[in-house]
């Protein structure tokens, strides 16, 4: 109800929420169904699968309906633990207004509600549009280096002829293991540049609820269980280890889905120095101890050192501190913010109390509920910055065809 009101509120013409209802619980499902009747008229489609779906199943039945139903010029997919930030559904309408032939990717901030206090974690931005070369992106993708700027269509808005291209090539939109990175993936195989709108648009919510968040952290909980039990194949099959466990394999699982799908050079084979890293990295990331272990020791029959974890740290922090030369107002915030401000998701609040000490976490991103952080960070957005690290990543690897907006202080656009 929450992610429906997120698009009512905005008022927009012509847009049109489509609540495609895949509960099993019937009171739930009736107090929903309620909801989007009392919604302005014209502004929310209630609809319900015929019966009870896996995610990439439902997602695929959805897109036959608004296909049919809707006839729409653009497509997004809003998860039920996602809201629109206030502003941003109106500030991307205006985008695909400018650039309707686009598809348009953007990022999200989150509330960490899996434990009490919820807290806030807000992302840096820059709001600057850029358009970014597909070719490029897969590469990056290739060499274990995964960003919020791919076009995952739950975290962008396509062109509904884009959508249905990608029918007619595949001969479905989302695959059956995970929609939302395949869908990505045949998007980047299918354009030669897309949008990423750096700001973040969503704010997620429900984390304790996530089948992928529980994945990371090597949590099982019901819903990542329901859906490692509705897959028809095999999770990471398609991959140079299946045996990987991590979230980073579930990606290469639709990369390599895709690249196979695909044939020819597009997609390049997976660096297999790269594929480490990101597996590396992923398994660093999950808490219950026997998996963790168990991760630990198939990198290390595979051939990761404690040098190639040495070698890593050492060259993204080169890298960073690269990127600060550059950037001195960047140094002096990222100092400001990690010894004075630390809000929740900064580096030290996270490392600090492993080392037992109070990493003090500034109160006021402290909150009772998650509707309470939602509130606060539409009432308080991160104010926009001159540079950020992942923007000059992103430039860095030659990703960045035009800067079409640029961020503050600046309104030229910068063909390159």
């Amino acid at each position: 109800m929450a992610s429906v009101a997120s698009i009512v509120r905005s008022a927009i013409p012509g847009v049109t929420a489509v609540v495609s209802d895949n509960s099993t619980n019937p009171d739930d499902a009736a107090r929903l169904r309620d909801f989007c009747a009392r919604q302005p008229p014209g502004t929310v489609d209630y609809v319900e699968p015929p019966k009870p779906l896996a995610m990439p199943a439902h997602w695929e039945w959805l897109w036959g309906h608004i296909e049919k139903a809707v006839s729409p010029s653009h497509v997004s997919y809003l998860t039920d633990r996602m809201v629109f930030a206030a502003g941003a559904l109106a500030e991307l309408v205006d985008v695909i207004s400018a650039f309707p032939e686009h598809v348009v990717s953007y990022h999200l901030d989150h509330v960490n509600d899996a434990s009490s206090p919820v807290e806030l974690v807000q992302t840096p931005w820059t709001g600057q549009l850029l358009e970014l070369d597909c070719a490029k992106l897969i590469e990056l993708s290739s060499r274990g280096v995964i960003g919020d700027y791919l076009p995952l269509l739950m975290t962008s808005i396509a062109p509904a002829e884009t959508v249905g291209a990608i029918e007619q090539r595949f001969g479905d939109v989302f695959g059956t293991v995970s929609p939302d990175y395949r869908f990505a993936y045949r998007c980047l195989a299918l354009c030669d540049t897309v949008l990423y709108l750096d700001r973040p648009c969503l704010v997620q919510h429900g984390m304790h609820r996530s089948a992928g968040v529980n994945y990371i952290r090597g949590n099982i909980n019901e819903d990542a269980a329901d859906f490692g039990r509705t897959l028809t194949v095999a999770r990471f099959g398609a991959t140079p280890e299946p045996a990987f466990e991590t979230i980073s394999n579930a990606i290469f699982q639709e990369y390599c889905g895709v690249r196979h799908e695909l044939g020819g050079d597009r997609f390049p084979a997976p660096d297999w120095r790269g594929y480490l890293t990101a597996n590396a990295i992923a398994v660093e990331r999950i808490e219950e101890p026997e998996w963790r272990a168990r991760m630990q020791d198939l990198l290390r029959r595979r051939g990761w050192t404690r040098w190639d974890s040495v070698r890593h740290v050492a060259g993204l922090s080169l890298r960073m501190a690269a990127y600060l030369v550059r950037n001195p107002a960047a140094l002096a915030r990222t100092i400001k913010r990690q010894l004075w401000d630390r809000p929740p998701g900064t580096a030290l609040a996270f490392l600090l109390p492993k080392l037992g000490l109070d990493p003090r976490i500034r109160e006021d991103l402290r909150f009772e509920s998650a509707a309470e952080a939602i509130a606060y960070a539409d009432s308080h957005p991160r104010a926009p910055t001159r540079s950020a690290w992942h923007v000059d990543q992103l430039a860095g690897a030659g990703a960045i065809v035009s800067r079409h907006r640029g961020g503050p202080g600046d309104g030229a656009t910068d063909r390159r």
